[in-house]
Protein backbone atom coordinates (compact mmCIF):
# COMPACT_ATOMS: atom_id res chain seq x y z
CA UNK A 1 0.00 0.00 0.00
CA UNK A 2 3.00 2.62 0.94
CA UNK A 3 4.53 1.42 -2.14
CA UNK A 4 1.21 2.47 -4.90
CA UNK A 5 1.26 5.74 -2.99
CA UNK A 6 4.33 7.13 -3.78
CA UNK A 7 4.21 5.88 -7.18
CA UNK A 8 0.10 7.42 -7.20
CA UNK A 9 1.50 10.43 -6.18
CA UNK A 10 4.83 10.83 -8.00
CA UNK A 11 4.59 13.81 -10.59
CA UNK A 12 7.07 12.37 -13.28
CA UNK A 13 5.72 10.91 -16.33
CA UNK A 14 5.27 7.01 -16.63
CA UNK A 15 8.13 5.89 -18.69
CA UNK A 16 6.67 4.73 -21.95
CA UNK A 17 8.00 0.99 -21.89
CA UNK A 18 6.08 0.56 -18.28
CA UNK A 19 2.85 -1.12 -20.59
CA UNK A 20 4.67 -3.57 -22.24
CA UNK A 21 5.94 -4.56 -18.91
CA UNK A 22 3.04 -5.04 -17.01
CA UNK A 23 1.48 -6.93 -20.31
CA UNK A 24 4.18 -9.47 -19.35
CA UNK A 25 3.76 -9.76 -16.04
CA UNK A 26 0.05 -10.35 -16.20
CA UNK A 27 0.75 -13.03 -18.69
CA UNK A 28 3.22 -15.12 -16.51
CA UNK A 29 0.81 -14.47 -13.70
CA UNK A 30 -2.09 -15.92 -15.44
CA UNK A 31 0.31 -19.12 -16.71
CA UNK A 32 1.99 -19.42 -13.73
CA UNK A 33 -0.93 -19.32 -10.96
CA UNK A 34 -4.41 -18.83 -12.23
CA UNK A 35 -3.92 -21.72 -14.25
CA UNK A 36 -2.34 -23.79 -11.83
CA UNK A 37 -5.23 -22.83 -9.18
CA UNK A 38 -7.60 -23.83 -11.75
CA UNK A 39 -5.84 -27.58 -11.89
CA UNK A 40 -5.96 -27.65 -7.99
CA UNK A 41 -9.77 -26.96 -8.58
CA UNK A 42 -10.69 -28.91 -11.37
CA UNK A 43 -11.72 -32.26 -10.25
CA UNK A 44 -11.45 -33.99 -14.47
CA UNK A 45 -8.12 -31.55 -15.45
CA UNK A 46 -4.60 -33.13 -14.91
CA UNK A 47 -2.33 -32.70 -11.89
CA UNK A 48 -0.96 -29.34 -12.19
CA UNK A 49 2.73 -29.15 -11.63
CA UNK A 50 3.51 -27.73 -7.93
CA UNK A 51 7.27 -26.36 -7.13
CA UNK A 52 8.75 -28.10 -4.53
CA UNK A 53 10.02 -25.47 -1.79
CA UNK A 54 13.31 -26.53 -1.18
CA UNK A 55 14.27 -27.76 -4.35
CA UNK A 56 14.16 -28.70 -8.02
CA UNK A 57 12.94 -32.15 -8.40
CA UNK A 58 11.04 -31.08 -12.07
CA UNK A 59 14.19 -30.08 -14.23
CA UNK A 60 12.63 -29.00 -17.07
CA UNK A 61 11.02 -26.34 -14.66
CA UNK A 62 14.37 -25.45 -13.18
CA UNK A 63 15.65 -24.78 -16.84
CA UNK A 64 12.59 -23.32 -18.05
CA UNK A 65 12.58 -20.49 -15.38
CA UNK A 66 16.15 -19.98 -15.68
CA UNK A 67 15.51 -19.09 -19.70
CA UNK A 68 12.29 -17.04 -18.36
CA UNK A 69 14.61 -14.47 -15.90
CA UNK A 70 17.01 -14.47 -18.64
CA UNK A 71 14.39 -13.30 -21.15
CA UNK A 72 12.86 -11.07 -18.27
CA UNK A 73 16.18 -9.70 -17.59
CA UNK A 74 16.66 -8.37 -21.28
CA UNK A 75 12.87 -7.31 -21.36
CA UNK A 76 12.94 -4.56 -19.07
CA UNK A 77 16.43 -2.83 -20.06
CA UNK A 78 14.81 -2.99 -23.80
CA UNK A 79 12.29 -1.55 -22.98
CA UNK A 80 12.95 1.04 -20.56
CA UNK A 81 15.54 2.30 -21.83
CA UNK A 82 14.37 4.05 -24.43
CA UNK A 83 12.47 6.62 -21.82
CA UNK A 84 15.11 6.77 -18.88
CA UNK A 85 18.61 8.80 -19.69
CA UNK A 86 20.00 6.83 -16.46
CA UNK A 87 19.62 3.34 -18.11
CA UNK A 88 21.33 5.14 -21.77
CA UNK A 89 24.32 6.16 -19.43
CA UNK A 90 24.70 3.16 -17.89
CA UNK A 91 24.28 0.99 -20.92
CA UNK A 92 26.89 3.42 -22.54
CA UNK A 93 29.42 2.93 -19.87
CA UNK A 94 29.65 -0.95 -20.05
CA UNK A 95 29.64 -1.29 -23.57
CA UNK A 96 25.59 -2.11 -24.26
CA UNK A 97 25.01 1.09 -26.54
CA UNK A 98 26.98 2.99 -28.86
CA UNK A 99 26.96 6.66 -30.23
CA UNK A 100 27.59 6.53 -34.17
CA UNK A 101 27.54 8.79 -37.17
CA UNK A 102 25.65 8.01 -39.72
CA UNK A 103 27.83 8.21 -43.05
CA UNK A 104 26.67 6.29 -45.70
CA UNK A 105 22.81 4.96 -46.53
CA UNK A 106 21.79 2.23 -49.16
CA UNK A 107 19.19 -0.50 -50.39
CA UNK A 108 20.60 -3.87 -50.73
CA UNK A 109 17.22 -5.25 -51.37
CA UNK A 110 16.89 -7.20 -55.16
CA UNK A 111 13.45 -5.98 -57.13
CA UNK A 112 11.24 -4.73 -55.19
CA UNK A 113 12.52 -6.19 -51.45
CA UNK A 114 13.85 -3.40 -49.13
CA UNK A 115 16.99 -4.16 -47.48
CA UNK A 116 18.31 -0.46 -45.59
CA UNK A 117 21.79 -0.40 -44.95
CA UNK A 118 23.95 1.98 -42.83
CA UNK A 119 27.23 2.55 -42.84
CA UNK A 120 28.18 3.99 -38.89
CA UNK A 121 31.26 5.72 -37.58
CA UNK A 122 31.18 4.57 -34.22
CA UNK A 123 32.91 6.00 -30.78
CA UNK A 124 34.69 3.22 -29.03
CA UNK A 125 34.42 4.06 -25.01
CA UNK A 126 36.50 2.39 -22.37
CA UNK A 127 34.53 -0.52 -22.63
CA UNK A 128 32.71 -1.67 -26.14
CA UNK A 129 31.25 -5.27 -26.43
CA UNK A 130 29.86 -4.64 -29.84
CA UNK A 131 30.50 -8.53 -31.98
CA UNK A 132 29.55 -9.31 -35.43
CA UNK A 133 25.72 -10.64 -35.26
CA UNK A 134 24.26 -8.58 -32.55
CA UNK A 135 21.43 -6.88 -32.53
CA UNK A 136 20.75 -2.91 -31.28
CA UNK A 137 18.15 -0.46 -31.56
CA UNK A 138 17.80 3.09 -32.69
CA UNK A 139 17.17 5.50 -29.57
CA UNK A 140 13.39 6.05 -29.51
CA UNK A 141 12.06 3.19 -31.44
CA UNK A 142 11.70 0.20 -28.99
CA UNK A 143 10.78 -1.76 -32.13
CA UNK A 144 13.56 -1.40 -34.15
CA UNK A 145 16.32 -3.97 -35.25
CA UNK A 146 19.53 -3.97 -36.35
CA UNK A 147 21.95 -6.14 -37.00
CA UNK A 148 26.23 -5.97 -37.23
CA UNK A 149 26.90 -7.03 -40.42
CA UNK A 150 30.92 -5.38 -39.97
CA UNK A 151 33.08 -4.07 -38.30
CA UNK A 152 36.49 -1.90 -39.21
CA UNK A 153 39.18 -1.01 -36.27
CA UNK A 154 40.28 2.33 -38.35
CA UNK A 155 41.83 3.54 -34.88
CA UNK A 156 41.67 2.93 -30.92
CA UNK A 157 38.72 5.18 -30.32
CA UNK A 158 37.04 4.54 -33.79
CA UNK A 159 35.41 1.72 -35.55
CA UNK A 160 33.32 1.79 -39.34
CA UNK A 161 30.76 -0.19 -38.95
CA UNK A 162 28.69 -1.75 -41.37
CA UNK A 163 24.59 -2.47 -39.67
CA UNK A 164 21.34 -3.77 -41.68
CA UNK A 165 18.13 -3.01 -40.83
CA UNK A 166 15.36 -5.68 -40.21
CA UNK A 167 13.00 -3.72 -38.86
CA UNK A 168 11.32 -1.19 -39.92
CA UNK A 169 12.17 -1.27 -43.22
CA UNK A 170 9.81 1.30 -45.60
CA UNK A 171 8.35 3.08 -42.54
CA UNK A 172 9.77 6.38 -40.86
CA UNK A 173 12.08 6.03 -38.02
CA UNK A 174 11.88 8.87 -34.91
CA UNK A 175 15.10 10.57 -34.25
CA UNK A 176 17.08 13.64 -35.17
CA UNK A 177 14.78 12.99 -38.44
CA UNK A 178 11.84 11.17 -39.34
CA UNK A 179 12.70 9.39 -42.41
CA UNK A 180 12.76 5.91 -43.89
CA UNK A 181 15.46 4.53 -42.54
CA UNK A 182 16.79 4.13 -46.74
CA UNK A 183 16.07 7.92 -46.94
CA UNK A 184 19.64 9.58 -47.49
CA UNK A 185 19.09 12.27 -45.38
CA UNK A 186 19.91 10.47 -42.44
CA UNK A 187 23.69 10.58 -43.43
CA UNK A 188 25.68 12.90 -40.73
CA UNK A 189 23.10 12.56 -38.39
CA UNK A 190 24.95 11.60 -34.77
CA UNK A 191 22.66 8.82 -32.95
CA UNK A 192 22.37 6.46 -30.40
CA UNK A 193 22.14 2.85 -30.73
CA UNK A 194 20.79 0.61 -27.35
CA UNK A 195 20.31 -2.60 -26.59
CA UNK A 196 17.26 -4.08 -28.54
CA UNK A 197 14.62 -6.54 -26.99
CA UNK A 198 15.46 -10.16 -28.10
CA UNK A 199 13.82 -11.70 -25.40
CA UNK A 200 11.33 -13.79 -27.70
CA UNK A 201 14.31 -16.39 -28.34
CA UNK A 202 14.87 -17.27 -24.14
CA UNK A 203 11.03 -17.32 -24.07
CA UNK A 204 11.45 -19.93 -26.65
CA UNK A 205 14.00 -21.82 -25.44
CA UNK A 206 11.78 -21.72 -21.65
CA UNK A 207 9.07 -23.42 -23.74
CA UNK A 208 11.15 -25.98 -25.93
CA UNK A 209 12.92 -27.51 -22.93
CA UNK A 210 9.61 -29.03 -21.87
CA UNK A 211 10.50 -30.89 -24.51
CA UNK A 212 13.83 -32.24 -25.14
CA UNK A 213 13.36 -35.37 -23.51
CA UNK A 214 16.05 -36.66 -26.39
CA UNK A 215 18.18 -33.68 -26.74
CA UNK A 216 21.73 -32.80 -25.43
CA UNK A 217 22.11 -32.68 -21.78
CA UNK A 218 18.74 -34.23 -21.26
CA UNK A 219 20.02 -36.17 -18.40
CA UNK A 220 20.01 -32.61 -16.99
CA UNK A 221 16.51 -31.76 -16.78
CA UNK A 222 14.85 -35.15 -17.58
CA UNK A 223 16.39 -37.32 -14.81
CA UNK A 224 15.12 -38.86 -12.04
CA UNK A 225 14.81 -37.37 -9.03
CA UNK A 226 17.64 -39.07 -6.88
CA UNK A 227 15.47 -39.18 -3.75
CA UNK A 228 12.08 -40.67 -2.50
CA UNK A 229 9.47 -37.76 -3.05
CA UNK A 230 6.12 -36.82 -2.26
CA UNK A 231 3.86 -39.16 -4.40
CA UNK A 232 2.04 -35.48 -5.10
CA UNK A 233 4.93 -34.16 -6.91
CA UNK A 234 5.81 -34.57 -10.51
CA UNK A 235 8.84 -35.04 -11.74
CA UNK A 236 10.24 -35.21 -15.45
CA UNK A 237 10.10 -38.81 -16.09
CA UNK A 238 6.24 -39.16 -14.28
CA UNK A 239 5.10 -36.13 -16.69
CA UNK A 240 6.76 -38.31 -19.45
CA UNK A 241 5.68 -41.76 -18.92
CA UNK A 242 2.15 -40.45 -18.45
CA UNK A 243 2.06 -38.88 -21.71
Amino acid sequence: VDAYRILANDTRMENSGVKKLVEKTMSKFVSEFQYVERGHLDPDSAPPFTPHPETDFHGSAAAAGYFRMQAADVAWIASLIHDDEELQYEALSTGHAFFAEITKVWNSGDGRSTVPNWQLLVDVGDVQRMRDGESYALLQNDKSSTRVKSIEVLGNDVWNVHVEWFSPKTKDLYGPINARPTDPAWVGQRVLFVPTDTSALADKQAQAVWSAKDGIGAWLTHGRAPAAVDTNIIDDITQLESN
